[in-house]
């Protein structure tokens, strides 16, 4: 968990998603990929990229909203 820089910071106290939330997520994209490997892969790798980029972040009450569009948005190649 990342820890706020001041003692009025929330993000000591506003967790981000649980990993339960984000196997969720990663199931509801996979089952969207429709058993295509090549999409699976693709899926699994954009989600961990979105993972990785958002875990620093400092606000962390919207993050699997975050993470969902980051990784949707990789997808469709925009």
């Amino acid at each position: 968990m990342v820890v706020g820089t001041g003692p009025s910071s929330r993000a000591d106290t506003v967790p981000g998603p649980s990993e339960v939330q984000l196997g969720r997520l990663l199931s509801r994209l996979l089952a969207e990929a429709k058993g295509d490997p090549a999409d699976e892969r693709a899926v699994r790798r954009h989600m961990a990229a979105s993972c990785e980029r958002y875990a620093t972040a400092r606000v962390r009450e919207f993050l699997l909203i975050l993470i969902e569009r980051d990784v949707r948005r990789r997808l469709s190649g925009v």
